[in-house]
C-alpha cells in the first residue's frame, strides 16, 4: 500500500477573523468528542495528557474519532519524547501543545520529531492514519503559563517553530504573584492582553482556556 507523505503544516480551526472554541478533556472521552463534534457546535477538542490520564488505546481511539469527524484534536504533552509525538503525529494529532514554554529550543525540538525530511527527522511510516488521511503535520503550540514566558513571548511568537501561543492563566498568575488562588487576576489578564497585542501585530493566534466573559473581548 502506497501513499503521499504530507507536506506542511495542516491548517488550524481559526481564520483571521473568527474564534475558535474549543473542550478540554482530562480524559480522552468518545462521547465527549462526538458531542463536541455534533451538538456543541465546537471546532476542536484537548487532550490533556500533562494533567490528566489516557492510556495509548483510549488516545488512538479519540484522535482516530476526531479524524472521522473533521474536527481538530491537539494533545497536551507532559515532556516532549520521542516515542509519545511519535505515537501522538502517526495517529493524527492536529496539534501538539508545549507547556511552560519560556524558551523555543524545545518548540525546535518537537517541531524536529513531527516533520518528515527534510523539514525534521520523523521517521516515515506510510501506513499510519496521518499519512493515509493526508493530515499534514501538526500544530506546534506554545504554552506561555510564567514570568519568563512573557519576558522572552516577543522571541518565542517570532520562531518559525511555533504556529500559535496558548495562554495559562492560573500559572501565569502564581508565577507572577506566588499566590496560590489559582484566580487570575487584573494584572494577569493585563499581561495577557499586551502580549495578545504583539502575536495580533504579526498575526500569530493566540488563545487562553477559561477565558472569562469580561476579557473575551481581548480575542474577538
Amino acid at each position: 500500500m502506497s501513499a503521499r507523505l504530507p507536506t506542511g503544516t495542516r491548517p488550524g480551526p481559526w481564520t483571521d477573523d473568527t474564534w475558535a472554541a474549543g473542550l478540554l478533556m482530562q480524559r480522552p472521552s468518545l462521547g465527549l468528542i462526538e458531542a463536541a463534534s455534533r451538538s456543541l457546535d465546537a471546532d476542536f477538542v484537548v487532550i490533556d495528557l500533562q494533567h490528566g490520564l489516557g492510556s495509548h488505546e483510549d488516545v488512538d481511539a479519540a484522535l482516530a474519532l476526531s479524524a472521522s469527524l473533521g474536527i481538530h484534536c491537539f494533545v497536551r504533552i507532559p515532556a516532549p519524547s520521542e516515542e509519545v509525538l511519535t505515537t501522538l503525529v502517526d495517529g493524527g494529532a492536529a496539534g501538539i501543545i508545549v507547556p511552560m514554554v519560556e524558551d523555543t529550543a524545545e518548540c525546535r525540538r518537537i517541531r524536529q520529531l513531527c516533520a518528515f525530511p527534510p523539514r525534521g527527522a520523523r521517521s516515515i511510516n506510510t501506513r499510519c492514519r496521518s499519512v493515509q488521511l493526508d493530515l499534514g503535520e501538526p500544530l506546534i503550540i506554545a504554552m506561555v503559563e510564567s514570568v519568563a514566558g512573557i519576558e522572552a513571548f516577543e522571541r518565542i511568537i517570532d520562531d518559525p517553530a511555533v504556529d500559535a501561543v496558548y495562554f495559562g492563566p492560573a500559572d501565569l498568575q502564581v508565577s507572577m504573584t506566588q499566590a496560590r488562588t489559582f484566580a487570575p487576576d487584573e494584572a494577569t489578564w493585563s499581561a495577557i492582553r499586551k502580549a495578545t497585542a504583539i502575536a495580533r501585530e504579526r498575526s500569530v493566534p493566540v488563545g487562553a482556556h477559561a477565558v472569562p466573559q469580561a476579557f473575551r473581548n481581548e480575542f474577538d
